[in-house]
């Protein structure tokens, strides 16, 4: 019985800004793409930038110069674990007013 060698999508040029992994320049496919701030990569380019630990949608952290890190090495390089994208000042609040028939919200009660 034969194993089928898994095909190495790297060695594949990108195509575009979009389809290109920032890691390692590999065309990314739909069925193994990591979405980042700094663009999509392949699962196993997913890792910090600093460390080379293995990433996921919840423990990635866009630094400014476009690279991934780990909360922890995010922490060491900016001083906080906050993502880039993390600002409470920006984030806005926005309260919609409904009818007064229609009922209230059972968390807010707006």
């Amino acid at each position: 019985k034969t194993k089928s060698m898994p095909l190495d999508t790297t060695s594949i040029p990108g195509e575009g800004e979009l389809g290109t992994c920032p890691r390692c320049t590999g065309k990314v496919f739909a069925a193994e793409k990591m979405v980042a701030a700094s663009g999509f990569y392949h699962r196993h380019c997913f890792r910090c930038s600093f460390c080379s630990q293995p990433l996921d949608s919840t423990s990635v952290c866009d630094g400014p110069d476009n690279k991934i890190y780990c909360r922890v090495c995010y922490k060491r390089i900016r001083g906080s674990s906050k993502p880039r994208f993390y600002e409470e000042s920006a984030v806005a609040v926005h309260t919609i007013q409904g009818k007064e028939t229609d009922r209230a919200c059972p968390r807010c009660n707006g």
